[in-house]
């Protein structure tokens, strides 16, 4: 093999290392004399050579072949060869002979002038590894290494290859166990490599990390059963269906563009390393025949969802990292029970709302080490009970930790990060730290609490107060928490009090100091667990008359004072209603309104009487029902007029009640149907509808049952018009299509309106394309009635237009 300089000037350095001697004597320096020109030389067995050469090529075969072969020591073995230029200057050997120590070599940051194969030391025979780094000669599509039976390890590395090149290995008997095309611009993995490369000694370690690989064929799992270590991080891998089949102890695919893990099939995998990629999901299969597997790694991820035991069986783990994703939860069924070891859970970073384990009350199994900081929990009443075991533990003496023990006396040795753990929310807690904040007598409450209102459980009671006073609402809240509720909105600028749902939950309603005008009459009946409602500070001017019919407890406590209360004769049933429920009504006895004239009264001595309610009473009663008569009367005038064409046929098909009289020929068909014939089965149905299934049979003529053989088709058509009272025609996109339809509809159209009989009806079909319509079938469709096949009064329109009238 031949090569030439590219640049003038470049340095080179190589190294030449020697093992020591087998007895273990200090080894002896060498005075080494004649070095390579312009270059250094010394070493006591490990000879060093450092080399600066002006000149248009560097050689190895006449420059360190011939220092090798003057050296006087011939029992130097398991020497390197580490060659390093300065700017890619061109690298060039022919005769190796001289090399037949040499046990490593490496080519770095050179080029060497293959035309794309490279022959490596066919005379060597001793060679163990090959290391090629930043070797740009353009590209390389074979390496030949056919010879060297002892070469355990091949690297070439960041050298801008697009693809692997083709591999000539010794037939059957390759050491080679250790294969590197890392750092270079790889996008595709053909199946030939996989074919063709074969691994005889494990364990195989394959590096294709830090290319642009985007998926890996299937075809790789139809290579022989060899165990592999098989690198592909740092790639742009979204799909690896060809994967999951090979032997893997480890298996890394850190810092790809995966969505979801295969399913692994190799039961002895130590360790799995899958973060900084897309993975959305952990799925049941994934892991499940992983059973000796001790590390999982999907950090840096966007989890969200774990599937039910998704690490089930997988006893022997040690350490599952989850951290960086967006799980929300994380429980015990999520987690590797079973594990025989103490293992290591690390949730950290991610959306968990509460700490691990809440369904489970927080006890987990005691081999578990969680840590979980970093999270944005909700410190409410959830986590209460955690809250109190943390504090009780924190002052027990801590056991001596032993890796084979299963009982421990402190949660805070599974939740190991725990007195790291901040609150997110409630908003009075946010970054105070959960162990700090007291939860003996009462809780916050942030599930289903208004936004900007603190919701707190008082534990005594077990009810929880809502306070959204002065928030400038202008409705009620849509939800709120669960169980008793005492709500406190005072202060706000409610307008109204609308029906909600909690209502019935409430034991205590504060809506003072507002602007409401009106409660919602379905309000009332709800209120009927309060033991506190004020409505004071309002714009009332009168009550639901629903608050008569509802009972209040005697230990209700309603407050109505400083309203707009109105002194009419709508509201003279409060005046009762407070003298009965006086008890309940805190401020009824100063209770006052105001009549249209001014004056002022207490609702106490309101009366009819006074109101003089009798005759305008009577009256407004009387207008009440005059003007709902009234309603109604225009009502129905208004849906019979704009439904009249529905109305008389209903009244016909159901009443028998026809409004317009008609005389009926004594002809013999009531009905000829013209229809094409690719209607010919919903004419079937319209035929044995009318002849077979109604009370009233009628006498229908068809074309290919009533036309008289031999004559001719125009003659029959004339024939049947003239023999039917009505005609209907069945009109779809295929009707104007037909000539026969057309003639038959342009005769009885001519025949109607020279004689106003026969009566015509047409069917609707399908959609129609009007301009594909004869004119005179057209002009009907756009100035008569005609019936549509799917309406719903489709049967009782077509027997309105039926005889007899």
């Amino acid at each position: 093999m031949m090569m030439s300089a590219r640049f003038s000037s470049f340095m080179v350095v190589v190294w030449v290392i020697s093992q020591k001697s087998a007895l273990g004597t200090e080894p002896f320096k060498l005075n080494i004399n004649p070095c390579p020109t312009e270059c250094t030389c010394n070493g006591n067995k490990a000879i060093q050579i450092k080399c600066q050469v002006n000149i248009s090529h560097f050689d190895i075969t006449s420059t360190i072949g011939s220092f090798i072969t003057s050296l006087p020591d011939k029992e130097l073995v398991n020497n390197s060869i580490d060659i390093r230029c300065h700017d890619n200057q061109i690298v060039t050997w022919n005769n190796t002979s001289s090399f037949q120590n040499v046990r490593s070599l490496r080519i770095e940051n050179c080029a060497i002038d293959t035309q794309g194969s490279v022959l490596v030391f066919l005379s060597t025979f001793k060679i163990n590894d090959i290391l090629f780094k930043k070797v740009n000669n353009g590209f390389i599509n074979q390496i030949n290494l056919r010879n060297l039976k002892t070469m355990t390890s091949l690297s070439i590395e960041n050298c801008n290859l697009t693809s692997v090149p083709e591999l000539v290995l010794p037939n059957n008997t390759s050491k080679l166990s250790q294969l590197s095309f890392s750092h270079n611009k790889i996008h595709t993995l053909d199946c030939s490599f996989f074919k063709g490369y074969r691994c005889f000694v494990e364990p195989c370690v394959l590096d294709f990390s830090f290319n642009r690989l985007e998926s890996i064929p299937r075809c790789a799992c139809e290579t022989p059963t060899m165990l592999y270590t098989m690198k592909i991080m740092d790639n742009q891998l979204s799909d690896v269906s060809g994967f999951h089949c090979l032997k893997q102890q480890h298996i890394n695919l850190d810092d790809n563009s995966l969505e979801e893990l295969p399913s692994f099939e190799y039961g002895g995998t130590i360790t799995v390393n899958a973060n900084f990629n897309q993975l959305k999901s952990i799925r049941r299969e994934t892991f499940k025949n992983l059973r000796m597997c001790r590390l999982v790694d999907l950090s840096y991820n966007i989890i969200d969802w774990i599937e039910r035991d998704a690490f089930r069986g997988m006893t022997q783990l040690m350490t599952l990292i989850l951290t960086n994703n967006k799980l929300k939860e994380f429980e015990v069924m999520h987690a590797p029970v079973g594990s025989m070891w103490n293992l290591h859970i690390s949730l950290k970073n991610n959306q968990l709302e509460y700490p691990p384990y809440r369904k489970s009350n927080y006890e987990p199994p005691q081999l578990f080490k969680t840590r979980a900081s970093r999270n944005p929990f909700i410190c409410d009443c959830t986590v209460k009970m955690l809250n109190d075991r943390l504090k009780e533990e924190a002052d027990i003496p801590t056991p001596a930790s032993d890796p084979f023990t299963t009982t421990y006396s402190k949660l805070s040795q599974i939740f190991i990060d725990a007195w790291s753990y901040k609150c997110s929310s409630p908003k009075v807690l946010i970054n105070r730290l959960l162990t700090k904040v007291n939860m003996s007598s009462e809780c916050p409450i942030v599930k289903n609490c208004p936004f900007d209102c603190v919701c707190t459980k008082y534990l005594s009671t077990t009810t929880t107060l809502v306070d959204c006073s002065s928030r400038a609402l202008t409705q009620l809240p849509q939800h709120m928490p669960y169980n008793s509720i005492a709500i406190d909105l005072n202060n706000n600028s409610l307008t109204s009090l609308d029906v909600r749902n909690y209502l019935i939950r409430t034991t205590g309603l504060n809506v003072s100091h507002n602007q409401i005008s009106a409660l919602d009459p379905g309000i009332v009946p709800l209120l009927v667990n309060v033991t506190y409602l004020d409505l004071r500070n309002n714009q009332l001017s009168n009550l639901p008359r629903s608050f008569e019919d509802t009972l209040f407890d005697n230990s209700t406590s309603i407050f109505l004072s400083g309203n707009a209360w109105k002194c009419s004769c709508e509201n003279v049933w409060m005046s009762q209603w407070l003298n009965k429920n006086n008890n309940s009504v805190s401020d009824g006895s100063s209770l006052q309104c105001l009549n249209d004239a001014n004056k002022t009264y207490k609702f106490h001595d309101l009366n009819p009487d006074i109101l003089k309610c009798s005759f305008k009473t009577s009256l407004a009663i009387l207008a009440i029902i005059l003007g709902t008569v009234a309603f109604i009367v225009v009502a129905i005038s208004f849906v019979v007029y704009k439904f009249r064409y529905e109305t008389r046929v209903l009244f016909y098909t159901r009443l028998k009640v026809h409004f317009v009289s008609e005389d009926v020929a004594n002809k013999q068909f009531d009905a000829f149907i013209s229809y094409s014939e690719h209607d010919r089965e919903f004419v079937k149905t319209v035929v044995n509808k009318l002849e077979n299934e109604l009370p009233l049979k009628y006498k229908i003529c068809i074309h290919d049952r009533d036309f008289t053989v031999g004559t001719p088709i125009a003659e029959n058509i004339s024939a049947a018009i003239n023999k039917s009272n009505v005609v209907i025609f069945v009109v779809s996109s295929h009707f104007s299509e037909s000539d026969w339809c057309s003639f038959e509809f342009q005769t009885s159209y001519q025949t109607m309106l020279q004689h106003k009989s026969p009566k015509l009806v047409v069917i609707k079909v399908d959609e129609l394309d009007e301009d594909k319509l004869d004119n005179d079938l057209r002009a009907y469709f756009r100035t008569k009635y005609f019936i549509d096949k799917n309406e719903r009064l489709f049967w009782d329109k077509l027997i309105y237009y039926l005889p007899p009238y």
